[in-house]
């Protein structure tokens, strides 16, 4: 464990030193573009993370429906959540400053991703809420897995939000012809699988440290 985390910690200097060092300042938007690498990974992981939310919601609510095993399914998911806000709280936090660089505001209520992302991060802190103001027994984690399979329709509407409104001034960067340019397509995939490995390091850290009577 020791091992990875050195391994994790200079996997990361290296990236950082990359991007700062290795590649040169966009051209309408100089060094503030920087963040992009680390605002699109973070919220890519906090997708992934809240995909994998939803896979045990499905599995632990339907094929397990016996109290221990509902219990450890919504330890499961409480962790993946807690990790997956961090990271789209992260990604909101970056995309606000490169915002304010490009828009000239931290916020504009008329992009639909924004919105839709806002609404996504709204519908997991409810998850935590509905865990806090249920005493913990069946209840709880019922319905903390009924919620969090519902919540997860806010995932694919963040996607296409951009196609059913089409209000967002995001720029597209996950399809062929898209506004990235192929040699930066390679560096964010390198922080994208560094986000992803950094996003399984929380995870484990709140595993081990976790009191199992407060979920």
């Amino acid at each position: 464990m020791r091992i990875f985390i050195l391994a994790q910690g200079i996997a990361w200097i290296l990236l950082a030193g990359f991007l700062f060092l290795g590649l040169s300042p966009e051209k309408t938007q100089g060094n503030i573009h920087r963040l992009f690498y680390f605002h699109v990974a973070a919220a890519w992981t906090a997708f992934a993370g809240f995909f994998l939310s939803f896979i045990h919601s499905g599995w632990f609510f339907f094929r397990h429906k016996d109290l221990p095993s509902l219990r450890s399914g919504y330890r499961k998911i409480h962790r993946f959540n807690l990790v997956s806000v961090a990271f789209t709280l992260m990604a909101l936090f970056l995309g606000m400053f490169w915002a304010k660089a490009v828009w000239g505001v931290f916020w504009n209520w008329q992009d639909a991703r924004l919105v839709t992302f806002s609404l996504m991060l709204g519908s997991y802190l409810v998850f935590f809420l509905l865990g806090k103001s249920i005493p913990q027994g069946e209840d709880r984690y019922k319905t903390g897995h009924i919620w969090n399979i519902l919540a997860f329709a806010n995932i694919p509407l963040v996607y296409f939000s951009v196609k059913i409104w089409n209000s967002s001034i995001h720029p597209v960067v996950a399809k062929s012809g898209s506004s990235i340019e192929m040699n930066m397509a390679g560096v964010l995939m390198g922080s994208v699988v560094m986000h992803h490995t950094l996003y399984f390091l929380f995870y484990h850290f709140l595993r081990i440290t976790e009191n199992p009577h407060e979920i």
